[in-house]
């Protein structure tokens, strides 16, 4: 079994939250704040054994004003490229293999509609098949060229190969890029989450700007 694998009794655990650095946004931004502080709470997790990697200012700002230990902070920019990637998986890896941390999360807004982002919880570590299916069907579009039917996807059930040079080392190669996917689809639908929310926000102050005017015109 691999260390990325191993199922512990959580008794600390870590959370990668990302939210957006700029407000106007609509409820975008508290409402992975309100999942992510829920989530500790359900599991009696305190200051003293939650730590947090905060993406994003408003993620930063919230739980340090909360004395919540900061394990590291990144601003969310447009750039997502390997290197940014490979940071965030391997801090979060490397606190998970020393037993530091019995499990990783990541928060974030799932890209549903323009008009719906649905606030998600999704466990990196230890890395379960069933939480991959789940990232690979949120993946996966509803309707479209794209979308595989439910039948089809319940079809594909994994199968047992010969490996080599070993299934060790094969899978110290393939589960921090496993890991590297939920990082980098969580911090694609948040950004897409941010632009619609945004444009929807802006929308509804200038609609409601223009019936102001019309209000007040003489």
């Amino acid at each position: 079994m691999s260390p990325l694998t191993q199922v512990r009794p959580v008794t600390h655990a870590l959370y990668i939250v990302i939210t957006s650095d700029k407000g106007l946004a609509g409820a975008l931004n508290s409402a992975v704040l309100r999942g992510a502080a829920a989530d500790m709470k359900a599991n009696g997790l305190t200051t003293a054994n939650a730590s947090v990697i905060a993406v994003g200012r408003k993620a930063n700002d919230f739980f340090t004003n909360r004395g919540f230990n900061i394990l590291s902070y990144q601003a969310n920019t447009d750039l997502v490229d390997q290197a940014f990637i490979d940071s965030l998986v391997h801090s979060a890896a490397a606190v998970f293999v020393k037993e530091e941390v019995d499990v990783v999360k990541v928060a974030y807004q799932n890209f549903i509609s323009t008009f719906e982002q649905r606030p998600t919880l999704r466990t990196i570590f230890p890395l379960s098949l069933q939480e991959l299916e789940e990232v690979v069907g949120d993946i996966l579009p509803a309707k479209g060229a794209f979308a595989v039917a439910q039948s089809t996807r319940n079809e594909q059930k994994p199968q047992t190969y010969s490996v080599e040079p070993n299934e060790q080392e094969v899978l110290a190669a393939i589960l921090p890029r496993l890991a590297s996917i939920f990082v980098y689809h969580a911090l694609l639908e948040s950004r897409a989450s941010e632009h619609s929310a945004r444009m929807v926000s802006m929308k509804s102050a200038s609609d409601n700007a223009g019936k102001l005017i019309k209000e007040l015109q003489l």
